[in-house]
């Protein structure tokens, strides 16, 4: 596995796949991209977004894990929340890594001899590290492929107003969520964006596992492409502030 370290929702998906899917998992990277600057308006939208796909609830909960995570550094305490955490308690092999297409990493998993990657973070992963895996790399997109693909997808089905939002565990190919599908699932939309992004973090544990039983026995795959394909980019400010005033939002399209 390949991932960022979100413990709110990515995190608990994991550890959920790790212990419900019948699959052996031979080790976990965390990807730790060194920090890059963003522009203003990018960083005002990823706060905004922020808001919208985190409950208050859920906020409390992140400052109290980030203090806890303070406290924890001191020697106070020890957290459970981390994916770090999650591989110690399951004895699962774990690394940090700046670049899963790191050529270090790529001969990694060759030696490691591996049958499936599953990349949950937003890198965009090159051939050398595609073609690793005996039977390839998968990833879960909150949509319902081939429409909504790109960035922030959840934003984008709430902004257009969908009434049915889903997610896909599909392959990785060279393209931009182009690859076949292996699984999907749709639901009813909610009334707010954090408990539909809830929803379908829990659907998509045993779509992950009905993905990698469909892979090892070689079922047929659907196909990623249709008429209806979508794209879309990160919203800019003024569009998730249109959404928030409940205007129409015209969409930035990749």
């Amino acid at each position: 596995m390949t991932a960022v370290d979100e413990p709110i929702y990515l995190v608990p998906y994991l550890r959920r796949v790790i212990e419900t899917c019948d699959a052996k998992v031979v080790g976990v990277a965390e990807l730790t991209s060194p920090p890059r600057r963003r522009s203003l308006k990018r960083s005002v939208s990823l706060v905004l977004l922020g808001l919208l796909v985190f409950s208050p609830r859920q906020l409390f909960r992140l400052f109290l894990l980030r203090v806890r995570e303070l406290a924890g550094a001191l020697g106070l305490t020890t957290t459970r929340h981390r994916l770090s955490d999650v591989c110690r308690e399951l004895s699962i092999p774990f690394r940090r890594i700046e670049s899963a297409n790191d050529p270090a990493f790529v001969r990694h998993l060759s030696d490691l001899g591996i049958d499936v990657l599953l990349n949950q973070t937003s890198e965009l992963l090159r051939e050398p590290v595609l073609a690793t895996p005996r039977l390839g790399v998968i990833n879960r997109h909150l949509s319902l492929l081939p429409r909504y693909r790109g960035a922030w997808p959840i934003f984008w089905q709430f902004a257009r107003r969908e009434r049915e939002i889903g997610v896909t565990i599909h392959l990785v190919d060279r393209g931009l969520d182009t690859g076949e599908v292996l699984a999907q699932a749709a639901l009813p939309r909610s009334n707010s964006m954090a408990a539909a992004v809830q929803q379908l973090f829990d659907r998509a544990v045993p779509l992950t596992c009905e993905a990698l039983r469909r892979l090892e026995s070689g079922e047929p795959r659907l196909p990623n492409a249709s008429a209806a394909s979508t794209s879309y980019k990160t919203p800019a400010p003024g569009e998730v502030i249109r959404y928030l005033m409940g205007l129409e939002v015209g969409g930035r399209r990749a």
